[in-house]
């Protein structure tokens, strides 16, 4: 989905000037991991950004203000969380893009800003946000993501939730502790479901089982391999041009 253009596209009078990919090839492409909580997203994202020298974007948990309470008060928390993340994860996509954009380089996301739906979701199912607080989030979702390209590559990482929720319980993060397995299982449902509209949008989906953990060197072959849609010319131009999402009032306004 990204272009070639040699000029720079001027995103607004007060914003500053983002040049442009000038070359194109697997060097460039935008790779997101997802899959669900403990199965083992850090890990790999952290060793294919090494492999591939790509750059790492890592999602934050200790700076999440809201986690730790959600997981005892869900009812209370969920969807101060999830707009919160919502907020955090938008902001993460946006320097990804604007890193392959400005440099022609690649980008790897440990969990994005299109799964965010996957846990607004089961929330919304599980009655920890109302309706009215849902459409909330999804109109805040809808404005964000018609304005960001799709990524290159989805890498889902598939183990049970049991297996998941194992992992959790070996690595011991205080704020996991009271993670259910139902929510596991609810969050494993809602992805089959995320993974189909990521085909549709034209993400490549690369599916992996991840019941037992495999070597980072076959996932790199397959990502170098794989076809990807690139970013074309328009989106790039188009995308340039909503410069308005760059500016902090339109993050803010994510919390009040």
């Amino acid at each position: 989905m990204i272009g070639i253009h040699d000029e720079e596209v001027e995103l607004s009078q007060e914003s500053e000037r983002i040049p442009t990919l000038r070359s194109s090839g697997v060097g460039n492409r935008l790779v997101i991991i997802e899959g669900n909580i403990g199965v083992g997203k850090t890990t790999l994202a952290k060793k294919l950004s090494r492999s591939l020298d790509y750059k790492l974007f890592i999602e934050p948990t200790i700076e999440n203000p809201y986690l730790e309470r959600f997981y005892a008060q869900p009812k209370k928390y969920a969807l101060s969380l999830q707009l919160w993340i919502l907020r955090q994860r938008y902001n993460t996509y946006l320097e990804a893009v604007r890193h392959v954009l400005a440099t022609g380089g690649g980008a790897i996301l440990d969990r994005s800003v299109f799964s965010d739906v996957v846990f607004a979701n089961v929330c919304t199912k599980e009655g920890y946000i109302s309706t009215e607080g849902y459409s909330r989030y999804g109109l805040w979702r809808e404005k964000a993501l018609q304005h960001l390209p799709v990524p290159h590559l989805t890498v889902y990482l598939d183990a049970s939730p049991q297996c998941c929720h194992s992992r959790i319980q070996q690595r011991g993060r205080e704020c996991e502790g009271g993670v259910p397995l139902d929510y596991l299982t609810k969050l494993h449902e809602e992805y089959i479901v995320f993974l189909e509209d990521m085909k549709e949008l034209g993400s490549t989906v690369l599916h992996y089982n991840w019941s037992d953990f495999q070597k980072e060197e076959k996932i790199v072959s397959t990502i170098l391999q794989a076809k990807a849609n690139k970013w074309h010319h328009m989106t790039e131009q188009k995308y340039a041009l909503h410069s308005p999402l760059f500016q902090s009032s339109f993050l803010n306004e994510l919390e009040n």
